[in-house]
């Protein structure tokens, strides 16, 4: 039974996005719109799929599957959910018909990629209107991501530490094991065949005396007693 893992399972398998699913502003955007990274409100009714929200007039939106089908559409209110296929998003700012949000099943990355991604966020906070939108939400996912990895590698250490206290276990009960055995040597080395025989032949003639008595009373019936 391993006692650890290996850094590779710990640093570079995290979930991205939330765990579940990630979201990301498009590149081509030129509103203020933003999007946070999402939650799941009924797992069940999860599709893992690559959506795509879009903004088909500054106030009004669709909700695109990865055939490009429409399966929901509403109105625009920034700050306020949207909610669809047993998840929620909140898209807030001021999106500009033709603004695009995409949502995908979460993936696998390293912690090093989302501490670069979150640092180019932060740096690029500066920009115009469009491009610091964007770097806000990639700047919440990122830290989102972050607390993915940490749930991640304390999720490992408390495999491990399962592990180990297995692995604890059953090294006292070796030792134990172990002390018994070292006893019952130390008593057969230890023997005084002499003494040893003198007490098996007492016990035997007990014995003897033991079976001769049952088998008179045995023997004995109530006739016999009133003889």
């Amino acid at each position: 039974m391993a006692v650890s893992d290996s850094g590779e399972r710990g640093l570079l398998t995290a979930r991205d996005g939330n765990g579940v699913f990630r979201t990301a502003a498009e590149s081509a955007n030129t509103g203020s719109g933003r999007i946070d990274s999402g939650s799941v409100v009924d797992r069940s009714a999860w599709v893992a799929d690559t959506y795509t929200l879009v903004m088909t007039t500054p106030d009004q939106y669709e909700i695109r599957d990865g055939t490009g089908g429409v399966i929901g559409s509403g109105a625009y209110v920034a700050d306020s959910a949207i909610v669809f296929n047993g998840i929620q998003v909140t898209v807030s700012g001021t999106p500009k018909a033709g603004d695009q949000f995409q949502l995908r099943p979460s993936a696998h990355q390293d912690i090093f990629s989302t501490l670069a991604q979150v640092t180019q966020a932060v740096s690029s906070l500066d920009g115009d209107p469009a491009e610091s939108a964007r770097e806000i939400s990639a700047l919440g996912r990122g830290i989102e991501e972050i607390d993915q990895a940490l749930s991640h590698l304390q999720t490992i250490r408390t495999e491990v530490g399962s592990r180990m206290a297995t692995l604890d276990q059953q090294r006292e009960i070796n030792a134990d094991e172990v002390l018994n055995l070292q006893s019952l040597r130390s008593q057969l080395q230890d023997l005084d065949y002499t003494e040893a025989i003198g007490r098996l032949n007492l016990q035997t003639v007990a014995l003897q005396a033991a079976q001769q008595s049952y088998l008179k009373v045995q023997g004995l019936s109530l006739f016999n007693l009133m003889r």
